[in-house]
């Protein structure tokens, strides 16, 4: 695993990607810390990080685009599953690597608020927490990048496809808003849920008595809550969309709340989606 962070870390500043990430990254945080923090003399940092979010739309198919979909391009896959490494190591490599990059990024712009400190006194517990939560969000976008990137060889997909998937992220919460927020429906919509994760059963264990189980038992679950506590329908689709928003979860952070339960939500869809590039590069080598 080791080799193969070592060699995408190189990588990135091989060609000229590392290079334009950093310099991007710097420069936007650089920009929103001047009119933020500076011109308008608003003390708050945790203002500035929070804003920044939106260069996650950037940033992270720049970062993510060549994962894989480089490996498959140039026909070097081949070595990667022939060598006598695992999937999960190589792609926990990967995925480390362009962590790190992002994290060396991160850690750059600490000077602002450093800088800032000179003039003006800083909740430094508050500002560290909003850049805890800041990381775990991009390690969850990076996650999405490198599974997206092995679903293809073409790179301009690849980046398109995991801009369009971050966008989607960004606006779950208004679009939540905007759905049925009746029993009937949310009922409805919990069921194409409990379809949709059985069929993702069967697609992973190719095993048809599992999933049928587990659709049978999620079925059974809903039709006792609906007969039963019709009032747990209410809103349910926005309740489950919004748990679902990694930008909501991420507010905590930058409200100076640290949940235990938001840190693990982060890091079990990281887990998630690392599981899901192992599964489909497997596929692939097969």
């Amino acid at each position: 695993m080791l080799a193969v962070l070592k060699k995408e870390l190189l990588s990135y500043f091989n060609c000229l990607s590392g290079y334009v990430f950093l310099t991007f990254f710097i420069f936007i945080s650089a920009l929103y810390f001047s009119f933020i923090n500076i011109f308008q003399a608003l003390p708050d940092y945790q203002y500035v990080i929070s804003n920044t979010t939106i260069m996650f739309l950037i940033i992270i198919p720049l970062l993510t685009m060549k994962l894989y979909s480089e490996e498959a391009k140039n026909k070097t896959d081949q070595l990667l599953f022939t060598a006598p490494v695992s999937i999960t190591k190589i792609t926990l490599g990967k995925y480390f690597a362009a962590v790190i990059l992002f994290l060396f990024a991160l850690i750059l712009t600490t000077i602002f608020p450093i800088v800032l400190s000179f003039y003006a006194s800083l909740p430094v517990a508050q500002i560290f927490g909003t850049y805890l939560g800041y990381f775990l969000l991009g390690a969850c976008f990076i996650s999405v990048g490198i599974f997206i990137s092995a679903l293809s060889e073409n790179q301009i997909a690849v980046s398109i496809s995991t801009f369009a998937i971050i966008f989607l992220f960004y606006v779950l919460d208004s679009f939540a808003l905007n759905l049925p927020t009746g029993k009937i429906s949310s009922a409805i919509f919990i069921l194409c849920l409990i379809i949709l994760l059985s069929y993702l059963i069967y697609n992973r264990t190719k095993n048809f008595f599992v999933p049928l189980i587990c659709f049978v038992i999620g079925l059974l679950s809903l039709i006792v809550a609906y007969f039963f506590d019709l009032n747990i329908f209410d809103s349910a689709i926005y309740k489950i969309l919004s748990w679902f928003s990694l930008l909501s979860h991420f507010n905590n952070f930058g409200n100076g709340i640290l949940n235990l339960s938001d840190i693990v939500y982060y890091v079990s869809f990281i887990i998630l989606f690392l599981f899901l590039t192992v599964n489909t590069i497997e596929k692939r080598r097969w």
